[in-house]
């Protein structure tokens, strides 16, 4: 969005002027979720008029699906998290303080040291 746009580029423009020893204690996280199946739904045919029912405009998929899976990691210049990996559900904030918080990020900020600074989106659980 315009306002996800806008919040990158002044992200950007106030940390310019940071040094290779400014990053150093920044950790850098995400999730991301991977389907486990080939079609996730999202799939995109561009085809011409009148081709529809071509075979190779047509795909198969599970009706049920086959799931997903939710991984989450996080890295710095120093190292990485382990990758964890949210089996099953959503995550929530409850979750997120105790599967991650708490058993890898605060780990890490410990060997980190004073300076340590969690860089995270705004997602809602966070």
């Amino acid at each position: 969005t315009a306002q996800h746009h806008a919040g990158h580029l002044a992200f950007a423009r106030e940390h310019q002027d940071w040094q290779l020893r400014h990053w150093c204690p920044v950790l850098f996280t995400d999730e991301s979720r991977f389907t486990l199946s080939t079609c996730d739904r999202r799939d995109r045919v561009w085809r011409r008029h009148g081709e529809r029912s071509a075979a190779c405009n047509i795909l198969q998929h599970d009706r049920f699906g086959s799931g997903s899976v939710m991984v989450w990691g996080g890295i710095s210049l120093g190292g990485r998290t382990a990758l964890h990996v949210l089996a099953r559900g959503s995550l929530c904030a409850i979750r997120y303080q105790d599967e991650i918080l708490r058993p890898l990020v605060r780990p890490y900020a410990g060997a980190v040291g004073p300076g340590f600074l969690l860089m995270q989106d705004n997602a809602r659980p966070h």
